[in-house]
């Protein structure tokens, strides 16, 4: 009898495939995830996170609820020096909860006014006065190698009635001028997206089985987002002005071997069994129209009677897949 454990030091299974190598962009900071550690302030209530949807679209969102007087929530934040032509940015969503009443007579909801301040500053604002969420986005270049504040603030406007505002997968990010990729109408199904143009101007993100996003470029002339469509092959980039400009920073695929393992504990000689391989995507971009290569080399008297395959061409992030194959010991 042969226990498992010597079973599977015969076969040693590895993955190769070919990709760039780097993404085309870093995150440096997640500021949804430190939402709660930020300092708040005017706000009717603590701050939370959730995932919340707003024009159907769900992200993962800090709850900024405004009182009389605008709600803010400020960080510091840390910047690194960069490389010339690298940029660093300031990416997120603001929105309002697709449950907040819009149609109560007695406690008229006129949405909310959402900023983003960097170092007391102004750097963007939006109107949410209908569902749907709305770029919000900052250069921070110019500050390289500082550390700076930067706050989120949301303004009720005429009143607070149903101002469920969030700001939704705030992150600090460096973009690789090298892994810059100029589009037209055609994107990867995630990135960060980087659209220059007039002032006003709006353009759409569509993906199939996806609600649409749509844009608005502020008076800087320039926003960048981070958008991801899950399990989407592509998106595409419609209702661009032909003056505007667009270029996308690609996030890649990152293949895992999580579990590898033989159907059956123990086995005599001469027995076969299956061999179980669990392939799971940790990057934050899609694996698609490429070959997964396993080899599964023998080690001893064991043989491998089949050849590993896995029968996908498209992997989402944090999808897994699976490849089977026989050996006899």
């Amino acid at each position: 009898m042969k226990p498992l454990w010597f079973v599977l030091a015969w076969l040693p299974v590895a993955v190769a495939l070919a990709q760039p190598y780097s993404d085309g962009v870093h995150v440096l900071d997640d500021l949804t995830t430190r939402w709660a550690q930020g300092q708040v302030s005017n706000a009717l209530v603590l701050p939370v996170v959730r995932t919340v949807a707003s024009g159907g679209v769900a992200m993962r969102a800090g709850f900024l609820h405004p009182t009389a007087r605008p709600a803010r929530n400020q960080f510091q934040i840390t910047l690194p020096a960069v490389n010339e032509g690298d940029r660093l940015a300031l990416t997120a969503w603001a929105g309002v909860d697709d449950n907040a009443r819009r149609d109560d007579p007695q406690n008229p909801h006129d949405g909310v006014r959402m900023r983003l301040i960097v170092e007391n500053r102004t750097a963007a604002e939006v109107d949410c006065a209908t569902a749907g969420w709305r770029a919000l986005s900052a250069d921070l270049t110019p500050y390289a190698g500082r550390t700076i504040t930067v706050a989120f603030e949301a303004d009720a406007k005429g009143n607070s009635n149903y101002d469920w505002a969030y700001v939704a997968e705030a992150q600090v990010v460096r973009l690789r001028e090298r892994f810059a990729q100029r589009v037209g109408r055609n994107l990867p199904p995630e990135g960060v997206l980087e659209v220059r143009g007039a002032a006003g101007d709006q353009f759409t993100l569509d993906a199939p089985n996806h609600p649409s996003l749509t844009a608005t470029i502020p008076e800087g002339g320039v926003v960048w987002l981070r958008y991801a469509f899950a399990g989407a092959r592509g998106a595409t980039l419609t209702e661009l002005q032909p003056q505007s400009s667009a270029r996308v920073y690609p996030f890649l695929p990152r293949l895992r071997i999580e579990h590898a393992a033989p159907r059956r504990a123990v086995l005599t000689q001469g027995e076969t069994t299956e061999v179980l391989v669990r392939i799971r995507n940790i990057g934050a971009g899609t694996w698609q129209n490429d070959r997964i290569q396993l080899t599964a080399q023998s080690l001893g008297d064991t043989e491998v009677l089949s050849r590993p395959e896995v029968e996908t061409d498209l992997l989402p992030p944090n999808a897994t897949a699976e490849a089977r194959f026989r050996i006899r010991v």
